[in-house]
């Protein structure tokens, strides 16, 4: 999902002011493209540009189904993409879906291999745990060393949550960070360098 804006004074029947991502006013549209695991293109859509991502997402799914007589599908999309209204609903649909977490939840849906194993991980690691559908506060009883089976019934309050872990995007993480905090650090000294001698010249009387 998408949009593309219109440097248009009005809007119309499809071009409509809604969110936009870069804060801009100008109205707008909505395009999603639905492609299979290789990127292949299988269905595109339009709507208007105030139109809410749940009510453009799911349609056009259920649509797919039905044209090709799909019964089982799985939706892919990246974190900024779906969000838990959207995961909910599209829960509510019977609609299979991953969904790329954000690394800001990471220290609560790892809590409890940081109680046992510290913050040491191996290159290639894998952690299956579960989190929390809404908020931070999670099932996960961290009293127990073992990774709870996710299970909806079990764990109604949670989603499944696959971590894992890369060396080299650590390293590259991590030298992204440096560069930052030396930057931030660069422009702190120049701010707190002490300035020249201000010199007043005044005319002889």
């Amino acid at each position: 999902m998408t949009t593309l804006y219109f440097e248009a004074e009005r809007e119309d029947d499809l071009r409509r002011v809604g969110y936009s991502k870069e804060r801009r006013v100008d109205p707008q549209i909505i395009v999603g493209l639905l492609v299979d695991r290789r990127g292949f293109p299988l269905q595109v859509g339009c709507w208007e540009g105030n139109k809410a991502e749940t009510t453009t997402i799911i349609p056009v799914v259920e649509a797919f189904q039905a044209a090709h007589g799909i019964e089982d599908l799985i939706i892919v999309a990246d974190a900024s993409m779906l969000s838990a209204a959207n995961l909910k609903s599209l829960h509510e649909a019977r609609l299979r879906f991953i969904v790329g977490a954000r690394t800001t939840r990471a220290p609560g849906d790892l809590e409890a291999h940081f109680h046992w194993e510290g913050d040491a991980f191996t290159d290639g690691q894998v952690i299956d745990t579960i989190t929390p559908k809404k908020g931070s506060r999670s099932q996960r009883d961290v009293s127990k060393r073992r990774e709870p089976v996710w299970d909806p019934h079990t764990h109604p309050g949670s989603w499944r949550a696959i971590w894992a872990y890369s060396k080299k995007r650590a390293a590259r993480d991590n030298q992204t960070l440096t560069t930052q905090a030396n930057r931030a650090r660069a422009i702190r000294r120049r701010r707190e360098a002490p300035q020249g001698h201000t010199f007043c010249h005044h005319p002889r009387r």
